[in-house]
């Protein structure tokens, strides 16, 4: 399966003054600093800042004056992305995209509301009382959400017996209950909103990693991720017509990762993460440019290049992994580590990712894994 571009026959070509020269990234730690890196690479002049307090912010679009404010993870203090614009920066890929970003709740309603996709039946609860009201409409069994992602962790609910400590790990007062879908498989598209060069002129287009599959624990977290994920020709152009559409919809220029379930050739839109996202790191071994390049790329108007080199496959890291053991960990043929600090509890990147590339998925899932084993103590 190749690579599928999209024209955005609605949108205006892209002019040369829209292309930033000072880069701001809002965000923590390691995924932060990877794309701090990867602006870089393309000229930019980049600030990184980990705290999203207004002030600090105030201070230091003063003195370093951004075009352009990158933020790695969600925003939920929408008053900080209006004060970005206000001192006269722009949110990348846009504000709607990265006000929705960390809102399951919102997600779901506009998915279903605004765009008339197919998403799982659900319902919104601020109690665990509510919750118990929701799963009386929907039935069992049914998944507890936080409605902020950065808030706890999501939990299936088996019976009655199970709402108080469902509710009780969402870690919040909102929370959103959803059908549990019996899926063949959950893959994310990265849709990556770009540009391409026609008769000289910058012209909007929309590009498409191959589909990455993805295994979640109970809780919601990542365990295995693999790409290409197969599907038939109806399911890759309908998770395509879905991703294009949220793409469309949000605006913008970068990536876009969305999450769907595929089940006996339906697709239901899932959720959606903006800019680099915890399956995306499988981009490292797997393809020519990683997300993060992608997404800088985009970014200042660069083409995109989505070809995917190898399959490969990646076993989430749980724990922070021993040092000592990192040599024999990556013995294991086509390996590679992506580590980064876990900065939350709930963090979708954990402590990063065992990463192996072979001929076929299968035989590098199962190197993914061997080299999680022998990292993990």
């Amino acid at each position: 399966m190749t690579p599928q571009v999209t024209p955005q026959p609605t949108a205006d070509s892209v002019s040369d003054e829209s292309i930033p020269r000072r880069v701001l990234v809002l965000g923590l730690a390691d995924e932060a600093e990877e794309m701090a890196a990867a602006l870089r690479r393309l000229g930019m002049a980049v600030a990184v800042a980990a705290d999203p307090d207004p002030e600090q912010l105030a201070s230091i679009c003063e003195q370093f004056t951004p075009d352009v404010v990158v933020p790695v993870g969600a925003i939920y203090d929408v008053g900080v992305l209006d004060l970005l614009e206000d001192l006269g920066a722009r949110v990348a890929p846009s504000k709607a995209a990265v006000s929705m970003a960390g809102r399951r709740d919102e997600q779901l309603r506009f998915a279903s509301d605004s765009l008339g996709l197919p998403v799982a039946r659900y319902a919104t609860a601020r109690s665990s009382v509510e919750v118990e009201q929701a799963t009386g409409v929907l039935g069992y069994p049914c998944v507890v959400t936080p409605a902020r992602a950065d808030s706890g962790m999501s939990s299936i609910v088996e019976s009655a017996g199970d709402i108080p400590a469902a509710y009780g790990r969402a870690g919040s007062r909102d929370v959103v209950v959803e059908t549990k879908v019996t899926a063949d498989v959950e893959i994310v598209m990265l849709a990556v909103s770009g540009v391409q060069f026609s008769g000289g002129s910058r012209e909007p287009v929309i590009h498409f990693c191959e589909p990455i599959g993805v295994a979640r624990k109970g809780n919601g977290a990542i365990r295995e991720m693999w790409q290409p994920q197969e599907t038939t020709e109806g399911e890759y152009d309908a998770a395509r017509s879905v991703a294009a559409r949220v793409v469309r919809a949000l605006g913008g220029r970068g990536v876009f990762a969305v999450r769907l379930l595929v089940r006996r050739g339906d697709v239901y839109f899932a959720g959606l993460e903006i800019g680099p996202a915890a399956a995306g790191v499988l981009t490292v071994s797997s393809q020519m440019f990683d997300q993060w390049a992608l997404h800088a790329r985009a970014i200042v108007g660069a083409p995109s290049e989505v070809t995917m080199t190898s399959p490969a496959a990646g076993a989430a890291l749980d724990r922070a992994l021993s040092v000592g053991l990192v040599g024999r960990a990556l013995d294991v043929s086509e390996s590679a580590l992506w580590i980064c600090e876990r900065t939350s509890e709930f963090s979708p990147w954990q402590c990063g990712a065992a990463l192996a590339t072979a001929d076929e998925v299968l035989q590098a899932r199962e190197r993914a894994r061997e080299v999680a084993s022998r990292a993990l103590p």
